[in-house]
């Protein structure tokens, strides 16, 4: 399960960390989390939050979950400070997984660096190829490893595309030689019409056993 893309800046980190943790120790530690920093400025109006610092907002709040989940003891920042904190639940996995979305500029690369176990990327596979060694040289800087990394495509297709088997798997195969190791798929948009599914029953994703998918998903029914 993933969610792509919570605003986390406009949420409090406290609650966002102890829902996350339910979540995952709920579904067996299943659950990923899709952070960005927004891009709608009434958002920010409604809840208080200043819109020209939802950046320097959005970095604390990862602190704070961080700190939360990995029990790093107190904060003192700029937005939030706490004495030492348990969460309970803690969340199944170590580390949790959070995933960082944005354009690939140098902020939001940075912030994937530092605080998450993947990128969202908001841009083409052109713009994850050159942004890739940028990430990877970040990663090293922040004295993490590069291996295991996630760049996670958002994965859309259109109606008159989701018969054709062929195309999808040309686009997956694309998507992979960009760099991306995985991507997000929205299950309304595989209805009725993939592999012969018959209407009203949703599609869903599952491994393909034609070699141009190897290491990618295809589309099946239940």
């Amino acid at each position: 399960f993933a969610s792509s893309i919570f605003i986390l800046p406009v949420h409090s980190p406290f609650e966002t960390a102890m829902r996350v943790a339910t979540l995952d120790y709920l579904c067996g530690g299943r659950l990923t989390l899709g952070v960005g920093t927004g891009w709608m400025k009434d958002e920010f109006e409604v809840v208080g939050v200043a819109w020209e610092e939802r950046g320097r907002v959005m970095d604390e709040c990862l602190m704070v979950m961080r700190s939360l989940f990995e029990g790093d003891g107190t904060m003192e920042g700029a937005y939030f400070e706490f004495p030492e904190l348990v969460c309970v639940p803690a969340p199944v996995q170590t580390p949790f997984p959070i995933h960082i979305g944005g354009a690939p500029t140098r902020a939001v690369l940075r912030r994937a660096a530092r605080y998450g176990q993947g990128w969202l990327p908001l841009c083409d596979d052109a713009g994850v190829v050159e942004a890739l060694p940028q990430l990877r040289r970040m990663l090293e800087e922040e004295g993490r490893p590069t291996e295991g990394f996630e760049v996670i495509g958002q994965f859309r297709v259109e109606a008159g595309d989701r018969r054709n088997r062929d195309l999808l798997l040309e686009r997956l195969t694309a998507t992979k030689a960009a760099g991306h190791t995985g991507v997000n798929v929205r299950v309304d948009e595989f209805q009725t019409d993939v592999g012969g599914c018959p209407p009203g029953r949703p599609g869903v994703v599952r491994r393909t056993g034609d070699p141009r998918g190897e290491g990618l998903v295809t589309l099946g029914h239940q």
